[in-house]
């Protein structure tokens, strides 16, 4: 999970007059969509009927070879809780 904010923007900023430099801090409510038109496109996406068995980490093992980026199998079916 925590590779997931590698992703997000960061921005800098000085935290305090005591501290030399500049810090940064990572935008965790930036948001990321598809557009639409990607997800009108039948090419850019596969079927697939879910299993009782599945979670989103399972699907996008199987199709993106890497459990991590279950986020993808979320957004783009809209599931955001």
């Amino acid at each position: 999970m925590a590779k997931y904010f590698n992703y997000f923007p960061v921005t800098p900023y000085v935290s305090n007059n005591q501290t030399s430099g500049v810090d940064t801090a990572t935008n965790i409510i930036a948001r990321f969509s598809f557009e639409k038109k990607l997800k009108e496109n039948e090419s850019s996406f596969y079927k697939y009927t879910i299993k009782d068995s599945d979670t989103p980490e399972i699907i996008a093992k199987k199709y993106y070879e890497h459990s991590e980026r279950h986020w993808i199998v979320l957004l783009f079916n809209d599931i955001i809780d």
